[in-house]
């Protein structure tokens, strides 16, 4: 029998393997992970011959009995994959293992590139040079635009979403006129959706001895950081951030440009405007799961 699969790589270094590994799984979609180590030549440096450039890298397959939504599978298979990469990161821990990358998916005998899974994506042909040269040194701080940057490049959407909260947090920390903390953020981004016609979707907390409901960004920032079983078995934690992230960045972007309006009586509408309206934000979760 031929199973369908989904196929990934992943770069490695400083480790090598002579034999290709097989690994069961149990209680998932994934029934079996295949991984084949490859090395290659990336290219002839010929001035520089004691340059080690040969290329190492995983060739990794999750396999299933049947793929029906390959969209479901491969954030499945990922999940899978980046758990056993972490069991072969604490084993050999000298190995430095990248990102998986998908290559291909196999289903019903038929090749699905990344392409077919979630549709083109628009490649610049030529950077737009008076959008660039109009985002102003005066009204974005140059630390603020470098955390920015190391966030955006990170490919982990996982650690993309942490670090873009971490920086949405230290903007209005900055700012904020008194001792800050997360009720203050859901506050601000309350109040600037509010501003721009977006619901905000709320939460009930994840910690046990916190009464105040919590924005999706504050509650997945705390479901990733003092992640619980519960919390991974009951809800999909990598499919809710991969729909809030694009929200959270232009939140971030938004505290970027907006920094010197956050002043004393920007933070004090944002509390009374939550206030107004807590009650019925307590409605809204009040059948919520703990």
């Amino acid at each position: 029998m031929e199973f369908d699969f989904i196929q990934y790589y992943a770069d490695c270094k400083y480790i090598k393997m002579e034999h290709d590994l097989c690994f069961k799984i149990f209680n998932s979609a994934v029934i079996g992970i295949e991984i084949s180590f490859k090395e290659e030549k990336a290219c002839d440096i010929k001035e520089c011959p004691q340059i080690d450039n040969l290329r190492s890298y995983f060739i990794v397959r999750c396999y299933f009995q049947k793929i029906n939504d390959p969209k479901e599978a491969y954030l499945e298979a990922k999940q899978k994959i980046e758990e056993l990469l972490g069991k072969i990161s604490f084993v050999h821990e000298n190995a430095i293992i990248s990102e998986p990358f998908f290559s291909y998916a196999h289903v019903n005998d038929e090749l699905i590139t990344f392409t077919d899974l979630f549709g083109s994506l628009e490649v610049r042909r030529s950077l737009d040079f008076e959008k660039i040269d109009c985002v102003n040194n005066d009204k974005i701080k140059l630390d603020h635009l470098f955390l920015f940057r190391a966030a955006h490049k990170e490919d982990n959407e996982i650690a993309r979403f942490i670090l873009l909260y971490s920086l949405l947090h230290q903007i209005i920390n900055e700012k904020c006129p008194k001792k800050h903390s997360q009720l203050v953020n859901d506050q601000i981004i309350y109040l600037w959706e509010k501003e721009n016609g977006k619901q905000t979707e709320w939460r009930r907390s994840t910690k046990p001895d916190k009464q105040e409901p919590e924005t999706i960004y504050t509650w997945l920032r705390n479901g990733i950081s003092h992640a619980t079983g519960d919390l991974y078995v009951n809800n999909n934690i990598h499919m809710e951030v991969r729909r809030a992230l694009g929200d959270l960045l232009n939140l971030v972007k938004k505290a970027m440009l907006s920094y010197h309006e956050l002043t004393k009586k920007k933070f004090g509408l944002a509390k009374h405007n939550f206030n107004i309206n807590q009650k019925q934000i307590l409605d809204s979760i009040s059948n919520q799961a703990p």
